[in-house]
């Protein structure tokens, strides 16, 4: 009995001793990476500070957000508070989110048909979610009414986006609290933003067909300003939100141009405000944000603060073991996503996408300690690029064909070439971002033209859109996160059978 309590001891002290050469190891390694990490972020100019990801101050004066019906619907809040209220009837707004199994807005950017507004009214008088007037014979008039009688808050919007060409939430994100653990920072205006753009979508078609350009203008401009409040949140979660408003308040744009109804004034408009959204930008301040959250994330484990009723426990993990998931964590997004995204080009970023989703997934489990966090951190972007990167097509395709729009009302034509744009409507060329070439362009037999981009597959098909007959997905979705689509996107009038 002894000599087993005697081997016993020796055995529990030994397994001390590893242990606690091991946290001593792991402390000295850690640190070391994290230190070499945070040197190396430093020398190429990113920063691990969430503070310092703000966006920028907008001049209130000018400000689309800081308007009555905007102001303050960033602040937490019950709906009972002032922020409350005015979120929830920006919510309120949103009637057509339930028309799910009804009229869908047709995609007429790449496939060249119409929204069919005559089935909007029907679905509006079935619903009875808006007051519509007797039925006229005119749907979109019917509608137009409807929407301005039973919501005015939509108008608004509207009208103030006219003389508001800046758009930011306030406070600003550098005037609100944030809470201790960044993770749980929360993003309470994305879901009244995206009503109020289901509604502006639909007064910007009822408009645009019934000829009440200004109207279908204004209500552009007010979801393209709200995309621009979204994607400067230094955060996943608001860009997602502003890429899918931006893919509405492209299909407006789209209807506006189709119809030949507004003033050169109101296109060079819609196509400075297409200007300021550069989601590849973009993209990449939401990717330093996420950094900095799962940095911080770390840290804040480090200091002993685990939220024990939160989705964070005080893990127990070395001190050094932390450091070395800092580390893991900025090396994967740095070489994953921040980088390539600097360096530009859809093939160039998920070529390292994959290179980073890989490396994870091959780092699972208990066995894989310096990994845990990143799994929880590192945002899963192959879909989230894909999809910035069809949006940032579309919103060139469409500053493009604003440009081609002035050109015709100077020229009473179309130009022979993109180039013929430059340097009076427009100041260089947007490339195609899938493949760095210039976009494509041609005028077609009906007297207007076609712009494409090579698409997924970076192979040029002369604009040909490859439709599939057994493909389930309605047509407005058929670049969605499908990346096996062999074909190009285009931005026409004719349209597709």
């Amino acid at each position: 009995m002894h000599r087993l309590l005697r081997h016993a001891a020796t055995l529990i002290l030994i397994l001390i001793s590893v242990y606690a050469w091991g946290c001593l190891y792991a402390y000295w390694s850690g640190t070391r990476h994290w230190a070499q990490v945070k040197a190396m972020l430093q020398s190429e100019g990113e920063t691990i500070e969430f503070a310092r990801l703000f966006p920028p101050r907008v001049d209130e004066a000018t400000n689309f957000c800081a308007i009555e019906a905007l102001d303050g619907i960033a602040l937490e809040g019950d709906e009972q508070s002032p922020q409350g209220r005015k979120r929830k009837a920006l919510v309120e707004l949103g009637w057509t989110k339930k028309a799910s199994t009804g009229p869908l807005i047709a995609g007429g950017r790449a496939w060249g048909h119409k929204s069919d507004l005559a089935a909007w009214a029907r679905f509006a008088r079935d619903t009875g979610f808006i007051q519509m007037p007797p039925d006229s014979g005119n749907a979109a008039r019917d509608l137009l009414l409807a929407i301005d009688r039973s919501q005015p808050l939509i108008k608004v919007l509207a009208d103030a986006a006219v003389s508001h060409p800046n758009a930011g939430f306030t406070p600003s994100l550098r005037d609100r609290p944030l809470p201790s653990l960044l993770f749980n920072l929360t993003i309470a205006y994305g879901n009244a933003a995206q009503n109020a753009e289901r509604a502006l979508v639909l007064r910007a078609l009822a408009a645009n067909e019934c000829g009440d350009g200004a109207a279908a203008v204004s209500s552009v401009l007010a979801m393209l300003r709200l995309c621009d409040a979204l994607s400067w949140e230094p955060c996943a979660i608001p860009l997602l939100v502003s890429l899918s408003a931006h893919e509405l308040a492209e299909e407006a744009v789209w209807s506006i141009l189709e119809k030949h109804a507004v003033t050169e004034s109101e296109l060079q408009a819609v196509q400075g405000a297409l200007q300021k959204l550069q989601f590849d930008i973009r993209a990449l301040a939401a990717v330093r944000g996420e950094l900095a959250m799962g940095i911080q994330c770390a840290t804040y484990m480090q200091a002993g603060a685990g939220n024990r009723s939160g989705s964070l426990r005080n893990y127990p993990m070395p001190w050094g073991v932390l450091d070395e998931n800092k580390a893991v964590i900025a090396h994967l997004e740095y070489e994953g996503l921040i980088k390539p995204l600097k360096a530009g080009g859809y093939a160039n970023l998920i070529h390292h996408v994959s290179a980073m989703e890989d490396e994870l997934q091959s780092h699972c489990g208990l066995l894989h300690p310096t990994y845990i966090i990143a799994h929880l951190a590192v945002p899963a972007f192959s879909g989230l690029g894909d999809k910035i990167f069809e949006m940032e097509t579309v919103r060139r395709q469409g500053i493009i064909a604003c440009s081609l729009e002035r050109y015709y009302l100077q020229h009473h034509a179309y130009p022979a070439s993109l180039l013929d744009l430059v340097p009076v409507f427009l100041a260089a060329v947007p490339a195609d971002p899938m493949d760095d070439h210039s976009m494509r362009y041609r005028r077609t037999s009906d007297g207007r033209y076609m712009i494409w981009s090579v698409g997924f597959d970076q192979k040029d098909d002369n604009g040909k859109v490859n439709i599939e007959p057994k493909d389930k997905f309605p047509a407005r979705e058929r670049y969605k996160r499908k990346r096996s689509y062999k074909g190009d996107w285009t931005w026409q009038y004719q349209p597709i059978k």
